[in-house]
């Protein structure tokens, strides 16, 4: 099976990512807000310029998964009460991806699992990193951007390359002993790590996102935010496990000993992951 991309086009397909539009620019003003020291009536109101952005923030946190008690009648209360400042931009940040990139064309594509592995690794990602030894830990709340975004470039190339990429993701279920990764550089040239990369280094996202986005697949990565990248790639790793797995088969749990987290307590949040699956899925509805 042979792509329609041909070797000598790889630069012009990393030339179509880094010359791709910016957001539009109501969400140029928006994401700019959100790297700013700014207080949670400001980052409402910036919010609220963006409905579609509102509309979905506010549909989370009156979800069951958040289980208020108290309705959640505004942005703002959302914010305060309910998810917070460092979850709502996350939100916020992955809701503007989405909306950016829409891989319709690409029949290959399956936006729920897609969604669905980003959330279950940003969820599992921020709950490993809190008992990660202190002399490794990582912002918890940053791993879980980082965890939600880290497969960004697999979107990206749906979006740019949708009938490449039908093939990619069909090659590369047939070829079980293959991981998507090899499949694109295969049949594209270059993966979806690049991809992103190139991507949220243009959005000028933050150092640490940017390198999970570009090295959580490379184990043996020991530069800045490395820790950061051995938790996501774990989590990813056991996510997948969870959503594409038979019921009857054994999952297995990465070593994390490098950064003195046990098998055990790697259990231990997954069995609580799942438990909490049903409820924790509900915040895919926000990006699909």
């Amino acid at each position: 099976m042979h792509s329609t991309v041909l070797p000598l086009e790889i630069t012009n397909g990393i030339r179509r990512i880094q010359e791709l539009p910016p957001v539009r620019e109501s969400h140029q003003r928006l994401m700019s807000v959100l790297n700013e020291d700014v207080n949670a009536r400001d980052l409402a109101a910036a919010i609220e310029t963006c409905p579609e952005v509102a509309a979905r923030v506010l549909g989370l946190a009156r979800s069951a998964y958040f289980g208020q008690r108290i309705p959640c009648r505004s942005i703002h209360d959302a914010i305060v009460r309910v998810l917070g400042f460092s979850l709502v931009k996350s939100l916020v940040i992955g809701v503007i991806m989405s909306g950016a990139f829409p891989p319709r064309r690409c029949p290959g594509f399956d936006s729920r699992l897609f969604w669905a592995s980003a959330v279950l690794s940003a969820t599992l990602t921020r709950s490993l990193a809190r008992i990660t030894a202190p002399a490794h830990r990582p912002n918890p709340d940053e791993c879980f951007l980082c965890g939600l975004l880290h497969n960004i470039g697999v979107l990206v190339l749906s979006h740019l390359f949708p009938g490449d990429m039908s093939m990619v993701f069909a090659a590369a279920a047939q070829k079980r002993d293959a991981t998507l990764m090899e499949m694109e550089s295969k049949m594209l040239g270059f993966d979806h790590t690049r991809a992103g990369g190139v991507l949220v280094r243009r959005w000028q996202l933050s150092p640490v996102v940017c390198t999970v986005v570009e090295r959580h697949r490379d184990a043996d990565y020991r530069g800045a935010f490395w820790p950061s990248c051995a938790l996501v790639n774990a989590s990813a790793t056991v996510a997948t496990q969870l959503l594409t797995r038979a019921d009857d088969a054994e999952l297995q749990f990465p070593d994390l000993a490098n950064l003195r987290i046990s098998p055990d307590e790697i259990a231990t949040v997954w069995q609580r992951t799942v438990k909490e699956l049903e409820s924790v899925l509900e915040l895919v509805e926000v990006f699909v």
